[in-house]
């Protein structure tokens, strides 16, 4: 594995993108139509994320199988568990900002260390860490999955879909008013039930890879699946404005949308690759391969670097400059560029790992749809 798969890393690039675009506009998704249809249309960005997390972990462990439980942890989950204790002490001291104005750097010490083992536990250190601590669970249970996918893939794709299917009812239900779930100490959207589905499927896909891009050769097969997307994207979009549900990604509609989403790009994207390969070749810039290598910290950093900006905005500007269809294009904007400021700096300090960095490839992307070249790294 020496290489990315080409397609796979535009598709985490987008999935990326989708997740700024979807913070950027939830400020305004009751005041802004444009907000509104941003919103919801990529709402796909975090369950595709779960997929191809699903889909370069069994490539990974296929190349390389861990011997023990021990050392999947110490190189694959701790990628993952170490960046999300040092992002949630970094939020929890930037969400204790005026205790460091007010009381010093001891007082505020005082304020941010009782709630930090609160926080890990139940992914609230801020508004996007829940996302991580899903991330850590579904990595912990993979070595299991692993095996279970090359014993029983069918069962094992069938269980985990049913399993999260009744998990997103049962919040939804409750989430309209249907019923109420009984209070836990973390939020039911953190379980890894809602999202194991979305997991196996990652590990469905990357088993049966070269059968999908047989597959893809069909012509009939992207209009269909363009036909299921729409009908998937109208639906979601309906659901979420009249049962109010629009801030929800745990959801029967969107679980739906999402699965839909990921076939048409990941279709389309192989079409593209096996028609017009050297055109669209052309098209892939450094930023978007960066962009796909780095996504994880982009991940991490960009709501500090959106906050930073809002907060920048209210000091200084009466009248927001990121309010309306135009402010929304700016902040999105300005969002991105300085994430990526910021991730530049982040990869050139000793142990940019540990903060969800990785060092920067400067090797082209080749697509495993021409090549037996497996991807090189998550």
């Amino acid at each position: 594995m020496k290489s990315r798969i080409l397609q796979l890393s535009i598709l985490r690039a987008f999935a990326a993108l989708s997740i700024i675009t979807i913070h950027v506009t939830s400020g305004q998704v009751l005041t802004n139509g444009f907000a509104f249809i941003l919103n919801q249309v990529f709402r796909f960005g975090s369950p595709i994320f779960v997929m191809i997390s699903g889909f370069i972990l069994y490539y990974l462990e296929k190349r390389k199988p861990s011997p023990s439980y021990f050392y999947f942890f110490k190189h694959r989950f701790s990628k993952v568990a170490v960046p999300y204790l040092l992002w949630t002490l970094i939020y929890s001291i930037f969400d204790h900002r005026q205790d460091w104005l007010t009381n010093g750097a001891l007082g505020a010490f005082i304020e941010v260390t009782p709630n930090i083992g609160l926080h890990l536990l139940t992914g609230t250190g801020y508004v996007h860490l829940y996302f991580v601590l899903i991330m850590i669970q579904l990595y912990a249970v993979f070595p299991f999955f692993y095996r279970w996918i090359t014993w029983y893939p069918k069962r094992l794709l069938i269980a985990s879909f049913f399993i999260q299917a009744a998990a997103a009812h049962a919040i939804y239900f409750h989430q309209i008013g249907w019923f109420t779930l009984p209070s836990i100490k973390i939020a039911y959207t953190t379980l890894a039930l809602n999202w194991i589905f979305y997991f196996v499927f990652g590990l469905y896909v990357a088993q049966n890879y070269q059968k999908m891009i047989d597959m893809n050769k069909k012509n009939r097969l992207i209009l269909c699946l363009s036909l299921v997307w729409v009908g998937a994207l109208a639906l979601h979009l309906v659901d979420g404005y009249v049962t109010e549900t629009y801030a929800h990604s745990v959801k029967p509609s969107t679980m739906f949308y999402s699965v839909a989403s990921f076939l048409l790009f990941f279709t389309l994207l192989h079409v593209l690759d096996g028609e017009r390969r050297a055109r669209w070749e052309l098209a892939i810039t450094r930023g978007i391969e960066q962009i796909a290598g780095q996504s994880f910290l982009l991940y991490l950093l960009h709501p500090l670097c959106l906050s930073l900006l809002v907060l920048f905005d209210q000091q200084i500007n009466a009248a927001s400059l990121w309010l309306g269809t135009s402010g929304i294009l700016y902040l999105w904007t300005a969002t991105l560029l300085s994430s990526s400021l910021g991730i530049y700096l982040i990869n050139r300090v000793p142990k940019a790992s540990w903060l969800g960095g990785t060092k920067p490839n400067h090797k082209p992307l080749k697509s495993l749809a021409s090549t037996t070249i497996e991807p090189r790294r998550a």
